[in-house]
């Protein structure tokens, strides 16, 4: 038996679609988006983790509060009371307390100079001493000087790292005239007592004149030094360990300010003598 044939129409028609779920036809009606885009109601990922992390605490975070409702809840303990008074009290400007920045230190005093010591005593004060009744008589051709002065001034024997013998002499106190030569010939020359205007026969004069009137010459109370290239003469009055008890020979004073033709007291100078080899 021959089939029916089709209409022409019903050829050219497409077929029945198949049945999908509406959740596949959203899917294909919506346009695709790229895979690196975010949607915006994702959050960054550090906000995600701190919350995350928040949630978790959240327990520690009430026993913290709790622990910190306990401390307040402690009684503070209270002052013992002390002996000293309070800074805040009037008795406290009493107390003198020092600063606790400032360190204790211990100062000696130092030894004072020769001339230090020299300077402290006053040729006055021997003048005066000299002038008590009872005072001793020195001659005038001899260098004053006391018997325990003496003792002290003594050499003593000494050897040096090299192991020589020396003698070594303390330091002493001279009560002297003092003059730069070039000094002291300009007073004789302006008093009259130069001889032909020249300084050397002046001075050999005038060491003549000195030991004839109270015994002073070289080596026994006449010292020459040079102090800066300059020539020094020092005529000793008297001689002494201390300055105080320097002897003031007033006989031998006298016959040296008329050889000098002045009323000026001696000097107290300090006098180092030099060490001699054995």
């Amino acid at each position: 038996m021959a089939r029916k044939a089709l209409p022409s129409n019903a050829n050219k028609s497409s077929p029945p679609c198949l049945r999908r779920s509406s959740r596949i036809r959203a899917q294909q009606g919506s346009p695709l988006k790229p895979a690196h885009i975010c949607p915006r109601d994702a959050k960054p990922l550090p906000d995600a983790m701190y919350k995350a992390r928040i949630a978790g605490n959240a327990h520690g975070i009430r026993r913290k509060l709790k622990s910190i409702e306990g401390n307040q809840n402690v009684a503070i303990p209270a002052k013992k009371s002390s002996p000293l008074p309070d800074d805040n009290s009037t008795d406290a400007a009493v107390v003198d307390r020092p600063a606790k920045s400032v360190k204790r230190a211990v100062h000696f005093d130092t030894e004072p100079s020769p001339a230090d010591r020299a300077q402290a005593v006053s040729v006055e004060s021997l003048a005066n001493h000299a002038a008590q009744p009872g005072y001793p008589k020195y001659d005038v051709y001899t260098i004053a000087c006391t018997p325990e002065a003496e003792a002290n001034l003594a050499a003593v024997e000494k050897c040096d790292s090299k192991g020589r013998r020396l003698l070594r002499y303390p330091l002493a106190f001279l009560l002297a005239y003092v003059y730069y030569m070039e000094d002291l010939f300009v007073y004789l020359k302006a008093c009259g007592k130069d001889r032909y205007g020249e300084i050397g026969f002046t001075m050999a004069a005038f060491r003549e004149m000195v030991k004839a009137a109270v015994g002073i010459r070289e080596g026994y109370g006449l010292l020459e030094q040079v102090i800066r290239g300059r020539p020094l003469y020092m005529l000793v009055v008297s001689s002494s360990d201390r300055p105080e008890t320097l002897p003031y020979p007033v006989a031998r004073i006298g016959k040296l300010q008329e050889l000098l033709t002045t009323k000026a007291l001696p000097q107290i100078i300090p006098y180092q003598r030099v060490n001699k080899c054995l």
